[in-house]
């Protein structure tokens, strides 16, 4: 597609920010995308999403390097392994003609098929789910206590009921070791745990039944909720194709 008419659509959306009316309130937009790179510039960082590399979103020094700080290790782990991608959720202001300010931001860590991950063992796990095509849910943690446990996927393939497949972590602390254990315990017979304390290892998945799925399920990544010990969770599902 022609980058102009890229770059005159998001021109005329960023124009929003800059019309007057009744409100005194700064105006924002919302940004999603895949970041390209986050440097630090002599006034502070610049962040480059990609598909629009040509619009830099700036960061004063002091916002810049407390983000990267407590995002240290994503953007490590995807400097060391393939198919990591990291995806920026960022809040802009307008400070002036094409210069776009950074005012909050997050940033989620995902697989190469934009499968949400927390570490590399849910990368392995995700990876493996994927190119065995199995269907799964992978619940999504936000901001939840280390006293609310819940699986790492949901194999939706090998059983009639989402089977639960756990990755038990050494580094977790003792708060959140608890509630996994116990969640296990809770789980139904046959439920897949990967322990890394014991095994660096992926162990096999659990097989296929044919009888566990409808041949209706569309063949699409579709997004939806899940209830997950009382809350709910947004969830990416993922069907054979």
């Amino acid at each position: 597609e022609d980058t102009e008419a890229i770059k005159s659509r998001r021109e005329q959306a960023f124009s929003v920010m800059t019309m007057e009316g009744l409100s005194t309130k700064q105006k924002l937009m919302i940004v999603i995308g895949e970041i390209k790179s986050m440097e630090k510039i002599t006034l502070g960082y610049k962040l480059l999403i990609k598909h629009m590399p040509d619009c830099p979103l700036m960061l004063d020094t002091k916002s810049g390097g407390k983000i990267l700080k407590q995002h240290e290790h994503l953007f490590a782990m995807r400097d060391m392994q393939q198919g990591v991608r990291l995806i920026a959720v960022v809040t802009v202001t307008m400070k002036g003609y094409a210069d776009y300010r950074v005012d909050t931001m997050n940033i989620a860590m995902t697989t190469d098929h934009w499968i949400p991950i927390e570490n590399s063992f849910e990368k392995a796990l995700a990876d493996a789910l994927t190119l065995a095509r199995r269907q799964f849910i992978k619940p999504l943690s936000f901001d939840t206590p280390s006293s609310i446990a819940f699986s790492n996927f949901l194999l939706q393939d090998a059983a009639r009921e989402p089977l639960p497949l756990n990755i038990v972590l050494p580094t977790a602390n003792k708060t959140a070791q608890k509630a996994k254990e116990d969640l296990i315990a809770a789980s139904p017979p046959g439920s897949w745990v990967w322990r890394i304390e014991e095994s660096l290892q992926l162990p096999a998945l659990p097989p296929k039944q044919s009888s566990a799925t409808s041949a209706d399920e569309p063949s699409e990544i579709v997004r939806g909720k899940r209830q997950v010990n009382n809350t709910t969770r947004t969830a990416v599902k993922v069907p054979p194709k």
